[in-house]
């Protein structure tokens, strides 16, 4: 392949991976900001579910 051809895919690989990962990031911090506070509820719940499942025997 002539070198100018390469040197395209090159720069163009480059451009297009970057772009990638801009948007990928971008998507990540939206999915993280609308899943964290449910996380957070669901590790809530299922911490008072074993706290009452470790009181249930005792009682």
């Amino acid at each position: 392949m002539p070198n100018f051809v390469l040197r395209f895919f090159h720069s163009n690989n480059i451009n297009s991976a970057h772009f990638l990962h801009h948007r990928g990031c971008e998507i990540g911090r939206k999915v993280i900001r609308v899943l964290t506070p449910r996380l957070l509820v669901q590790v809530r719940l299922q911490a008072r579910q074993r706290k009452q499942s470790e009181d249930s025997p005792l009682t």
